[in-house]
């Protein structure tokens, strides 16, 4: 139960991080040169795989983050998850990457914004 809590936590904690820093209902990143890409790279975003997603820089991934679908953020967190797994964790490490695995995998509502609004608080 205690696991649970953390994970609801963190996730609660990385969803803060996405709400908006402006009035514009449509502000993926407080940078504006970033959110116009964001715009204008809108379907190509929403199809894009973690491989590409990866080759950005970590201030343009937060926004491009922000714009894609409830369903790619959780594909996302579970494609960066089966890599880390990948590695050589002791038992209860390996454990507790197991359930926060299993609680992504069952839970693609965490994802989901209720606004089109996006936080970018570094930038």
């Amino acid at each position: 139960m205690k696991i649970k809590v953390i994970i609801n936590a963190c996730i609660a904690l990385m969803c803060l991080v996405l709400i908006s820093c402006s009035q514009d209902a449509e502000v993926y990143s407080c940078d504006k040169e970033i959110n116009a890409w964001i715009k204008e790279n809108l379907s190509d975003i929403w199809e894009m795989s973690r491989e590409k997603f990866m080759n950005y820089n970590e201030k343009t991934q937060r926004a491009i983050f922000a714009a894609m679908s409830s369903k790619q953020k959780q594909d996302l967190w579970l494609t960066k998850l089966n890599d880390i797994l990948a590695l050589d964790w002791e038992n209860k490490e390996k454990e507790h990457l197991d359930k926060l695995y299993v609680f992504i995998k069952t839970n693609e509502t965490v994802f989901e914004s209720n606004t089109n609004e996006h936080k970018d608080v570094f930038y």
